[in-house]
């Protein structure tokens, strides 16, 4: 075996193992945890929450956060004084995966919004974080989302069936159905 062969076979080798681990369950559930503190920090307009959570040099691609950290900060606090004087119902996230490095995590959720006409129906994004762990806490270094297509909101949506059923939960059928 010549020596570009020996080091492409070496190369392939390496090149398969993966660079990420599963999250162990304490890991998935202190993510989960922070997403939700986020997102009430966000909903809050809560300043000092929000310039702990999000790194330095968080960046945005989402035009109404700003881009920046302090562009999204500001801009959560705006929305947030304007929601006083005209609160909305919050809506929800659920159906996490997570991928995480001992040092970087990736958050993806979907998220439905409250149900402000029962004529209109929740619509439906997904949200992907990623975090990096700075000293002992993890902070935003970046997000992005998109609404989903129908064919995308059904495939969830048959997830929530499949789990109802399995769990016996006859309040989702009643209100799904």
């Amino acid at each position: 075996m010549n020596r570009f062969t020996a080091v492409g076979a070496l190369l392939c080798v390496v090149g398969s193992t993966p660079v990420y681990a599963e999250c162990s369950a304490a890991d998935r559930a202190a993510l989960e945890a922070f997403d939700r503190e986020w997102t009430k920090a966000t909903a809050a307009g809560d300043r000092a929450a929000l310039t702990r959570m999000l790194s330095d040099d968080f960046r945005n691609s989402n035009v109404l956060g700003g881009g920046s950290k302090a562009g999204n900060i500001e801009n959560s606090v705006r929305l947030a004084g304007l929601n006083a004087a005209n609160p909305q119902p919050q809506g929800t996230q659920d159906h996490f995966v997570f991928i995480c490095t001992p040092a970087l995590a990736t958050i993806m959720h979907r998220n439905v919004s409250a149900v402000t006409a029962p004529a209109t129906g929740p619509t439906y994004s997904r949200t992907i974080h990623v975090l990096e762990k700075k000293g002992n806490s993890w902070q935003v270094v970046t997000t992005t989302g998109n609404v989903l297509t129908d064919q995308q909101a059904l495939t969830y949506m048959e997830q929530d069936w499949n789990d109802a059923w399995k769990n016996g939960n006859v309040t989702w059928f009643e209100k799904n159905y």
